[in-house]
């Protein structure tokens, strides 16, 4: 039906872009095989680097910003997935726990190669595998991993204004993350493994 619904939109010529759902199933179909230890891998690079854990120093309203929103995101990964994840100031990456990273690969491991599409696509577009994954567990849905995603945009949109570029790149992000979550909550729907 996610698919059906898609092509209901009539466009001449077919763009792909703003197509996701198609794009993520051709994705699961056609690559997804092949490229199953290669994605999960991934995955665990970007729980490395996760953007949850990279922190402004300041300004203060930033810096409180991103704390009331990732803080309990990070906490739900230690609760849920025993994965604790160690936030940093700073653009320099802190070496993360092998545990937590374990923790990560092994529940992208363990996905069907639909799950698997829609975790790394997640992942891709926020630079967060926390956000993935919690997207994967219905823990958000896909306008909340945009929100998360982009809380740096939406405090430099608010203090120095909107720029019609970075809205509309930011629009497409959103889509992309709103149809993963579909495909994820399709997929629930029809018993998929």
């Amino acid at each position: 039906r996610l698919i059906a619904a898609e092509g209901d939109v009539r466009v001449d010529p077919i763009d792909p872009p703003p197509m996701p759902p198609p794009r993520l199933c051709f994705v699961a179909l056609d690559r997804m095989g092949e490229a199953l230890d290669a994605t999960v891998a991934e995955v665990t690079r970007y729980a490395a680097t996760d953007l949850l854990c990279f922190r402004a120093p300041d300004p203060a309203e930033l810096v409180a910003a991103q704390a009331a929103a990732w803080d309990p995101l990070l906490k739900w990964a230690d609760e849920t997935l025993g994965a604790h994840f160690v936030p940093a100031t700073g653009v320099l990456p802190v070496d993360q726990d092998p545990i937590a990273l374990q923790r990560v690969m092994a529940k992208a491991g363990e996905q069907d190669k639909w799950r698997l599409t829609a975790l790394a696509h997640a992942t891709a577009v926020c630079g967060s595998a926390i956000l993935g994954l919690a997207l994967l567990e219905g823990e958000i849905d896909g306008d909340q991993a945009f929100a998360l995603s982009s809380v740096d945009e939406a405090f430099q949109a608010s203090h120095w204004g909107e720029d019609s570029e970075a809205a509309e790149r930011l629009a497409l992000l959103k889509a992309e993350l709103v149809a993963v979550h579909a495909m994820l909550r399709a997929l629930d729907a029809a018993g998929a493994v």
